[in-house]
């Protein structure tokens, strides 16, 4: 269960704290002195009032704590609640100013009035909470049990906007999920519904707005029919090189020259504008799954932490960017982006297993820097460092297959989807299936092996679970 830390001066609420936030647990800090260590610690959100002045506490400790030195010690990327009695108040004084200098205001998903809480609106609230934090940073409010086994079913470049799209979409749809669910009843008796669908990029053919439009309707009725939980909680999305909206980033290579009231070509090519490529795809996951993180702070990868609890996070990274005028994408991460991704993995030092969830293969993701010497073994060492155990793919439009190899001395788990709804002519030779599905073993709240079909037969890898 998700640990936030309660500060408040007027400690007669604790109880009412702990039925509003009944989904977590709650640590409150009784005595403000202790202010230092509390933050010390590594909690999953925080809830704070924003009127910290001691007047109706039981100690004086908090008479020496502020609101203004609370946020700036608060991590960023953190879940916050707001909560005053006298809104009125807090506009008027400096609270908001220190929020938004701050820029954690990003960051909070809520600001309560007591006065509605007291006049009975604790399951409005609470109902609110869940949902917002479900939308920060994918958690998931609802837990598996320490030894439930859980599947997912990975997919890739759907396309739509694309000449070579399958013409009778529904019909496809219909076999497709007969396949599915016959190789879920061999791999997992008597599921129906997968627990999780990652969906591992080229979701369009030209990243345009109209397609993604298309590709959200179409998605929603399939995961109605095949997803066991909510789309909002179990459906993870990377975006592909189809998915970067390529005529969004033209200012990196054209400008318009005021003087002369013309659109002339830069010496030089910048990257400014590699970000609004993506804008589209970052709406799109937004209105899909009410996720507005990337949207806020567009980056080039995402902790995913709905089975924090457990043990497992999902790295989704989305290296691509456009950067030559020949039209080739290179798909980059930048020492800065790998660094990032350590420091917050660090943060979940529980986490026993780390899935990278990723358009393309460990193989063709290169570094920003070139002293870096350009080539996937600077990624491989990221993967031993940060203990990936799976990376999921799609892009090759080959033969899905699931495969544990070594990667710098350690087995690791590659997963690689083919192209789903492909007319067959535009897919590589002998391509098949276009999905693969995964049944995730777990004991003691720890994978110990994944199984999967192949010809129509149940395998089963355990080795890469062994690494510690």
């Amino acid at each position: 269960m998700n640990k936030f830390l309660l500060i408040d001066d007027e400690n007669s609420r604790l109880g009412a704290y702990k039925e509003l936030f009944n989904f977590v647990e709650i640590e409150y800090m009784e005595d403000a002195s202790e202010f230092t260590q509390y933050m010390e610690k590594n909690y999953d959100g925080y809830i704070i009032d924003v009127m910290l002045d001691g007047r109706n506490s039981y100690s004086n400790n908090y008479m020496t704590l502020s609101f203004e030195s609370v946020i700036d010690r608060i991590p960023y990327n953190k879940p916050i609640f707001i909560v005053s009695r006298d809104w009125q108040e807090v506009v008027a004084g400096d609270a908001m100013r220190i929020l938004v200098q701050s820029e954690k205001y990003k960051n909070i998903l809520g600001y309560f009035s007591w006065d509605l809480i007291e006049k009975g609106e604790i399951e409005l609230y609470r109902n609110f909470s869940k949902t917002q934090l479900n939308n920060f940073e994918g958690i998931r409010i609802h837990e598996i049990g320490q030894d439930e086994d859980f599947t997912i079913l990975q997919i890739s470049d759907l396309e739509f906007g694309n000449p070579e799209q399958y013409d009778f979409i529904k019909a496809s749809e219909r076999e497709l999920i007969r396949l599915i669910r016959m190789d879920l009843s061999k791999l997992a008796a008597g599921k129906q519904k997968v627990d999780m669908i990652a969906v591992c990029g080229d979701i369009t053919y030209t990243g345009a707005r109209e397609q993604y439009t298309e590709a959200a309707v179409w998605l929603k009725d399939f995961c109605s029919q095949i997803l066991k939980g909510s789309i909002e909680e179990n459906v993870i999305f990377v975006p592909g090189n189809h998915d970067f909206n390529i005529s969004s980033t033209l200012e990196n290579y054209y400008y318009y020259d005021f003087l002369s009231k013309q659109i002339k070509e830069r010496e030089e090519i910048i990257n400014e504008y590699d970000n609004l490529g993506l804008m589209n795809y970052f709406r799109f996951v937004y209105e899909f799954t009410g996720n507005n993180q990337l949207l806020l702070n567009p980056k080039h990868y995402y902790i995913n932490k709905s089975l924090k609890d457990a043990n497992i996070v999902f790295v989704q990274i989305f290296p691509i960017r456009y950067m030559t005028k020949t039209g080739k994408f290179e798909y980059i991460l930048s020492d800065d982006d790998l660094y990032a991704i350590e420091q917050e993995l660090k943060e979940l030092s529980d986490i026993v297993t780390c899935i990278i969830v990723s358009h393309v293969s460990y193989q063709v993701v290169n570094m920003l820097d070139a002293t870096s010497g350009v080539t996937s073994g600077v990624i491989e060492d990221f993967i031993n460092r940060a203990n990936i155990k799976i990376w999921m793919y799609g892009h090759a439009h080959a033969r899905a297959r699931i495969d544990d190899i070594d990667i710098g001395g350690h087995k690791r788990l590659i997963s690689n989807s083919d192209a789903l709804l492909l007319n067959p002519v535009a897919r590589c030779p002998n391509s098949d299936g276009g999905y693969t599905l995964m049944n995730f073993k777990r004991k003691d709240g720890k994978i110990i092996a994944v199984e999967y079909m192949r010809n129509n037969m149940c395998e089963r890898k355990e080795q890469p679970f062994l690494n510690k």
